[in-house]
């Protein structure tokens, strides 16, 4: 274990501040995304390009969660191959995705990791607040030195990396915890944070706040890696909904829908192609005559008559300003 003390602060002068004693973090690129075309070769026209610096906090910013949980997967077992001890902490993914996931990821991947070199928190959905504790846990742990008044953290975990920012916490007070907790981890011990979220504010970037608990990372962020939307595939079979590009491949068949047959037809939706003529009465100027039928519908007579037997003489026009 890595022995790293910190304090609660400390007291520079400006000789100390220069002073090759105080060490600065190396945040160096550790990994940076892939994208070959199918022949091996680079592909110069994509850039969605991610990048994780080391001992900070990078996100990820994706709507697709399927996605990240993959992405989020093949990050985590390169660095553990490259040596580093990753703690992969899953709130979205279920058993059955998390398994298809990985092991598509490890057939890809050149070198195998050592498993002690790769731990995964499987946190259910909106209980970050009952697993915030365990992951300290697992991150580091404290010991309080007395003559010196300060702490002494022992290092257990170099990188932390969390699948989905939205579905840890589902309430506000839950997400901004999640905020405080990693500006509190990252703080204490030299530790790399990756966190994947749904939200894609176009003005996130590294240093820039944004307005609710995604700011309190994105402000303290040494990268900010936004990828570009997922396309929808277009139903080759009919009566079949878009299909995802990302979506895992299931049985699942749509057994009611609220689409109405294509022969079915509502009286709203018809539209006459010509009006109707007036075919009514007249007065002496050339006006429609409006009238109200008063009469008893029988079973001899359901309907109405069209114009009444003995209708009404005409109004005479009223006198205004307009007409003389």
């Amino acid at each position: 274990m890595n022995e790293y003390i910190k304090g609660a602060y400390r007291e520079f002068t400006l000789d100390s501040i220069f002073s090759e004693d105080v060490q600065v973090p190396d945040n160096k690129i550790i990994w940076k995304s892939r994208n070959l075309l199918p022949d091996g070769r680079p592909d110069p026209e994509n850039e969605e390009l991610i990048q994780i610096a080391q001992n900070g906090i990078n996100v990820v910013s994706s709507r697709d969660v399927r996605r990240n949980v993959r992405t989020s997967l093949r990050i985590g077992l390169d660095l553990a191959a490259s040596g580093l001890r990753v703690l992969y902490v899953n709130s979205y993914a279920g058993i059955g995705l998390l398994r298809e996931s990985l092991q598509s990821e490890l057939d890809k991947s050149e070198q195998r990791p050592e498993t002690k070199n790769f731990h995964i928190l499987d946190c259910k959905m909106g209980m970050w607040s009952e697993c915030a504790g365990m992951v300290r846990q697992m991150l580091y742990s404290s010991k309080w030195d007395t003559p010196k008044q300060e702490y002494h953290y022992d290092s257990k975990i170099d990188v932390l990396i969390l699948n989905s920012f939205e579905f840890s916490g589902m309430y506000y007070y839950d997400k901004r915890s999640i905020g405080m907790c990693i500006n509190d981890w990252v703080s204490n011990v030299p530790l790399t944070t990756i966190v994947f979220t749904q939200e894609t504010h176009p003005l996130m970037s590294a240093g820039i706040p944004l307005r609710g608990p995604i700011g309190l990372l994105t402000l303290t962020a040494l990268t900010v890696s936004r990828l570009e939307e997922p396309k929808t595939i277009a139903p080759k079979a009919k009566g079949t909904l878009p299909v995802h590009e990302l979506q895992t491949k299931t049985d699942n068949k749509i057994i009611y829908t609220n689409q109405l047959p294509e022969e079915t037809t509502c009286p709203w939706d018809e539209e006459d192609d010509e009006p109707k003529s007036y075919d009514g009465p007249y007065d002496e100027e050339g006006r429609q005559i409006r009238y109200a039928w008063e009469g008893t519908l029988s079973p001899e007579n359901p309907n109405p008559p069209e114009w009444p037997i003995n209708q009404p003489a005409a109004r005479p026009p009223e006198r205004t300003m307009w007409r003389p």
